[in-house]
């Protein structure tokens, strides 16, 4: 994100989708951050939902709260053919933010290590989600 006149703004426009998303940490991340044991986390994996995806990087809806800064891989496959990935990709957490009254988390990433085809990656998964509509959960994008 970029200040301007002592706003933050962002550097990439985001288009909202609303796709299934697995998150796993890597890097420190996974050596550092522990789950409770009465958590309903796998520790190999946390159940997000895409909603929304730039050139820059994403936003996540999940039940599960990750520190700022953690490190982590996005995977998104497709709908009708599963096991089949849109994007895999290596993301930082850069912003959280807590709706509603039940624990569910807005997580702001930003991409990290870009692969070399990590800008086709984003443009298919946008081409696709528009291509399969699926309304973005409510409560807004990151």
């Amino acid at each position: 994100m970029a200040a301007v006149s002592g706003l933050t703004v962002r550097r990439y426009e985001r288009h909202e989708v609303g796709l299934r998303a697995v998150l796993s940490l890597t890097g420190n991340s996974c050596h550092t951050i522990r789950f409770s044991a009465t958590s309903e986390t796998d520790a190999q994996a946390i159940e997000a939902t895409l909603v929304d995806i730039g050139d820059g990087g994403l936003g996540v809806r999940t039940s599960v709260m990750l520190p700022r800064g953690a490190t982590m891989r996005v995977r998104v496959e497709k709908l009708d053919a599963p096991g089949v990935a849109l994007l895999d990709a290596e993301v930082r957490l850069q912003r959280i933010a807590m709706k509603g009254r039940e624990p569910t988390y807005l997580l702001g990433m930003a991409f990290v290590n870009h692969a070399p085809n990590l800008a086709q990656q984003v443009n298919d998964l946008r081409a696709y989600a528009a291509a399969n509509p699926v309304a973005p959960p409510a409560g807004g994008t990151c």
